[in-house]
């Protein structure tokens, strides 16, 4: 009781210090928002037809939910450093600090996700509605996105919550996250063909798993490439399927279960980085 009412006491003191900043809670909220405004803005008219404008589609959405969920969550910790330390001092137990952030940080990330796939909803739109209906899971394609997308942003979430949870300042963390950023969209493997050490390193980038995540939920691998259809008749370029998007059940369950891993690492890390906060002598 003692370690609940501790997370209790954590989570509403949080739940204040989130709304108090206005500026960001409102940049929390209107970004993914603005972030599908923009996507559906540049989508092409042949999305969810040919393979790469859905591909990059997907990519602008995968871009999206990592930068979101970094934005959350990067200075987290660092910012609280010191306030950590006395209370630490004062008995609090740091995995009732590390839930109280991460719970409240779940239910933004539900919130911006919901906001951010009504951009797969824009581009059907700009498709005429080519988008498939059925997912591969569940009776419906959205249910799918959703899922992808919460899990995507939210793993990058406890991510960023980490990394926080490392540094010092809120400076050298915000000085990493573009860093984290560059490698994540570099090893998605969205567009360039990745061999070797370099697609042994992406499988850590969660941006890998958000590509095959809605890659599946597009069927990319039925879809023509473009360049197919402007070739000379008689002239054929055959496509390749590739594994990372492989449209069955067990393909996509995997890759949810590996995000969700991805969170529960990242959740245990922080946890285990906070208790060495008692002993900075900054």
């Amino acid at each position: 009781m003692k370690a609940f009412k501790q997370w209790w006491i954590e989570t509403k003191a949080y739940y204040y210090i989130l709304i108090s900043d206005t500026v960001k809670f409102l940049i929390s909220l209107i970004f993914p928002l603005a972030a599908a405004a923009a996507i559906v803005l540049i989508a092409s008219k042949d999305m969810y037809k040919y393979a790469d404008p859905t591909k990059t589609g997907c990519f602008f959405i995968t871009c999206a939910a990592i930068w979101g969920g970094l934005f959350n969550s990067i200075q987290i910790i660092a910012s609280e450093r010191a306030n950590i330390k006395r209370e630490m001092v004062n008995g609090l137990k740091p995995r009732c600090y590390t839930a109280s952030r991460a719970v409240l940080q779940f239910v933004l990330c539900f919130l911006q996700s919901m906001m951010l796939t009504a951009a797969f909803v824009g581009m059907d739109r700009v498709s005429k509605g080519t988008m498939p209906k059925d997912g591969i899971i569940f009776g419906n394609t959205l249910i799918e996105f959703f899922i992808g997308v919460f899990l995507l942003m939210y793993a990058t979430d406890m991510m960023g919550m980490f990394v926080s949870s490392l540094v010092k300042t809120v400076e050298s963390g915000t000085a990493i996250a573009p860093y984290i950023l560059i490698a994540q969209l570099i090893f998605s493997g969205a567009f360039l063909e990745l061999k070797g050490v370099f697609k042994k390193i992406s499988t850590v980038m969660l941006s890998r798993w958000g590509m095959e995540s809605f890659g599946s939920t597009c069927r990319l691998n039925k879809m023509d490439l473009k360049i197919v259809t402007e070739l000379p008749k008689g002239i054929t370029l055959e496509k390749e399927a590739d594994a990372m998007y492989k449209a069955t059940a067990g393909h996509l369950w995997k890759v949810w279960i590996v995000l969700l891993v991805f969170i529960i690492v990242f959740i245990i890390g922080s946890n285990l980085a906070i208790h060495r906060v008692s002993k900075d002598t900054r």
